[in-house]
Parts: C-alpha cells; sequence; structure tokens
C-alpha cells in the first residue's frame, strides 16, 4: 500500500533509510516529519509493521529524523501534560516530562 501523500512516490528510487512502525501515530508523525523537510518517501506494509523508506542525505539526517518519531512517541506516551512537538521542530538534546 502506497501513500497518496504529494510527497510520497510509487517508483522505485534510491533509498537508504527506513524505520518500521506499528502504531499508527507514530507512521503518521514520520510521514510529516518527512514532508517537512521536503523529503519523499515510500509506504508499504507488512507483518512486522508499516516500512516508510526514503533518501536520506546524511547519517546525521537519519538519526535526526529517528529522534523527532521517538521524542514525539515518548512526549506523547508518557508526558501527559506535555505539548508534543511538532514535525518541523528539531529533536531536542535531552528529554524529560518536566520540560
Amino acid at each position: 500500500m502506497l501513500s497518496l501523500s504529494k510527497n510520497s512516490i510509487s517508483e522505485t528510487s534510491d533509498f537508504n533509510s527506513g524505520l518500521i512502525y506499528q502504531d499508527e501515530v507514530s507512521v503518521v508523525f514520520l510521514k510529516k516529519v518527512l514532508t517537512s523537510m521536503n523529503l519523499k518517501y515510500k509506504e508499504s506494509n507488512n507483518k512486522a509493521g508499516t516500512l516508510i523508506q526514503w533518501h536520506s542525505t546524511s547519517d546525521i539526517q537519519k538519526k535526526e529524523i529517528s529522534e523527532r518519531v521517538n521524542q514525539h512517541y515518548f512526549i506523547t506516551k508518557h508526558c501527559k501534560g506535555m505539548k508534543a512537538p511538532l514535525p518541523s521542530n528539531p529533536s531536542l538534546t535531552e528529554l524529560s516530562c518536566n520540560g
């Protein structure tokens, strides 16, 4: 199944990065992060979850994308009352539920 977002692509491309999630919240947030960074992506589903693939320009960029999604998940699941970051917000160097 491919996403119908304007940033999704259906043809085979040179993907060098990918993340797989089982929860829809993380999948949606990852796609928003990639869109905010003007990165095209491909979405597919399998038994392990939803795989989103894209082309990262560097290992630093790949790590930044992963950290944004992980921090969003942590905040929404464990920090009740704390505002979740926007997809375009850079990841935090430190994270606690107190801000």
